[in-house]
């Protein structure tokens, strides 16, 4: 039972940074992309701007915005990790992966 706690929910290895990192770059264009296609949509159409459009809108900013945030989360976490694995090895090299 304890492997297979540790094999799911333990702590993940260093190589998983980089799909972090990249996957909190890939929220973030789709956040900032969403928001600029939602008041382009808003500002050449308003006639077609009803309560629902706005409120869908709220939920998928929201959505991309906070699991932009969490990926930031957990990647700022992990590279706290690391340093405490610096300062507690000193011969720990971040870059190799």
């Amino acid at each position: 039972m304890a492997s297979f706690m540790e094999e799911y929910f333990g702590p993940l290895p260093r190589e998983y940074c980089v799909y972090f990192y990249a996957m909190s770059i890939f929220f973030g264009i789709a956040f900032v992309m969403s928001a600029i296609s939602i008041a382009y949509f808003m500002l050449t159409n308003i006639k077609k701007v009803n309560v629902m459009f706005i409120v869908n809108s709220i939920f998928i900013l929201l959505n991309s915005f906070v699991v932009y945030l969490a990926l930031k989360a957990f990647r700022a976490f992990r590279a706290s990790v690391i340093h405490l694995e610096i300062l507690t090895f000193g011969n720990f090299d971040i870059w190799k992966f």
